[in-house]
């Protein structure tokens, strides 16, 4: 192939990037890169057992209630122990926000959620005022 016949494919390559490129700018479908991602601010059901479930469904309506606009997701993790219940975690970018024990007694789920909501809503408001005031260019959002 001579010089001129590369030249002419790689200006066929590089202009098909471009309006590739052109027309995924343009599509309407897409986000714009200031709006809010629809997969943030989701609490996230790691549960195992129906307790477990019980108290993510109590947790997530009462936290969706109170806190619509956060943009972090939370995680809420189950450990369950077949003789003391089960150990449940709540975390919001690999911090460990509560952690309390779940009974199979399904009458303290609702009472559990809403003081777990209290505590991660107070823990939060730390975390997020923390990180606005101790900004450090040497270590990462997660210390890595």
């Amino acid at each position: 192939m001579s010089c001129s016949a590369l030249f002419r494919i790689l200006i066929m390559i590089l202009s098909s990037f471009f309006i590739i490129f052109q027309v995924q700018a343009d599509d309407p479908s897409l986000p714009s890169p200031g709006a809010r991602s629809p997969l943030q601010g989701l609490v996230i059901d790691r549960t195992l057992t129906p307790p477990g479930r019980n108290f993510y469904k109590q947790f997530a309506r009462i936290w969706w209630e109170l806190n619509p606009t956060l943009r972090d997701n939370l995680v809420i993790t189950e450990n369950p122990d077949a003789l003391r219940g089960s150990q449940i975690l709540i975390t919001m970018n690999r911090k460990l926000l509560f952690i309390t024990a779940l009974s199979p007694a399904r009458s303290e789920i609702e009472k559990k959620a809403m003081h777990a909501v209290e505590s991660v809503e107070q823990r939060v408001k730390y975390l997020l005022n923390n990180s606005s005031v101790h900004t450090s260019e040497d270590l990462a959002e997660d210390e890595f």
